[in-house]
């Protein structure tokens, strides 16, 4: 990977308001003792599991079906390095935009205080659990956003 973008996405950090932190499970590893590339997706969803938490959205069984129902449309990722089993991270979560039906969440994942592991970025979509349309994201979401991540949201109204 190139160095200017690993670069690049470490000056992103001041960015994120928010930080989840984990250590590696052996069960998250693969065969080479490295955690395995799709662990990183589950790592992101719990990061916005608790970035919802942190807005002051209980999490249930009941939150993305019937509070915020959300269905996640895309995802990526760039792998920069490698972690194994008892190593611990942090993985900052931001969104860094809402559409009309859409937000955008981001996420770095890093070893703890130090090497950038990979960087991620997911698109989800508020729907409407009886039609599974989209729907527009809800006014009091995109307040709660809105005041977290303050002007560095890109909001589309």
């Amino acid at each position: 990977m190139d160095k200017k973008y690993i670069e690049t996405v470490e000056n992103d950090l001041k960015l994120y308001n928010h930080v989840f932190r984990g250590i590696v499970r052996f069960n998250e590893v693969d065969m080479v003792g490295i955690i395995h590339n799709v662990q990183y997706f589950y790592y992101f969803e719990w990061a916005k599991n608790e970035y919802f938490k942190n807005l002051g959205i209980p999490i249930s069984s009941e939150t993305y079906f019937k509070e915020f129902p959300i269905m996640t449309v895309h995802s990526e990722i760039d792998y920069f390095n490698s972690a194994g089993f008892g190593d611990e991270f942090e993985i900052f979560t931001r969104i860094s935009a809402i559409r009309h039906s859409s937000m955008k969440f981001e996420n770095i994942i890093r070893k703890t205080g130090g090497t950038i592991l990979a960087k991620g970025s997911a698109i989800v979509v508020h729907y409407n659990p009886t039609t599974l349309k989209s729907e527009r994201v809800p006014e009091r979401l995109r307040k709660l956003i809105r005041n977290f991540e303050g002007e560095v949201v890109e909001i589309e109204e």
